[in-house]
């Protein structure tokens, strides 16, 4: 089979789709030891150019790799969280978000003062039951702030108050 007729007829055949992974499985063992594929499997595999692939450059093993990664339980810390720090950096991060969804309607537009402007509850730290006492502590500000990933509470509201309502 020339080249061009090979890849027509691995594109439409059963070789193509969601068998493409059991297939290069079968091809990279095929290249390890002919022996260890079935003999329809081996008469395909011939045809096709192994010039330049080397064993150690086969999928499989990059596969395999981060599998064994992922079931390496002894990467993940086993420190267990706290779940009243974890209900609170839940309450900032609704926080950023009630300013980037409601942060214009507080927005400072007249310069004379001369407009009574309704708050918006939301934009309270208090609406999301946070105290001054939390304005002291850090927390994890998403992506709310490029190049920093955590910022206390107050440095934080500061910021959310400029960028928002500025």
């Amino acid at each position: 089979m020339q080249n061009g007729a090979m890849k027509a007829w691995l594109d439409s055949s059963y070789l193509a789709g969601a068998n493409q992974s059991y297939i290069e499985q079968l091809y990279e063992d095929y290249l390890t030891d002919p022996g260890s594929v079935d003999d329809s499997w081996r008469s395909i595999f011939k045809q096709l150019p192994t010039v330049g692939v080397k064993p150690e450059q086969l999928h499989s093993q990059t596969r395999d790799y981060f599998r064994r990664l992922a079931k390496d339980a002894s990467r993940y810390n086993s420190a267990i969280s706290d779940p009243q720090t974890d209900a609170k950096q839940v309450k900032v991060l609704q926080l950023i978000n009630a300013f980037r969804f409601r942060g214009h309607q507080n927005a400072n537009l007249d310069p004379l003062g001369l407009w009574k402007q309704e708050t918006v509850a939301d934009l309270d730290p208090a609406y999301h039951h946070l105290s001054e006492a939390d304005f002291q502590e850090t927390f994890n500000v998403g992506s709310f702030a490029i190049g920093k990933e955590a910022m206390q509470l107050g440095e934080l509201y500061a910021a959310l108050k400029k960028t928002y309502c500025g």
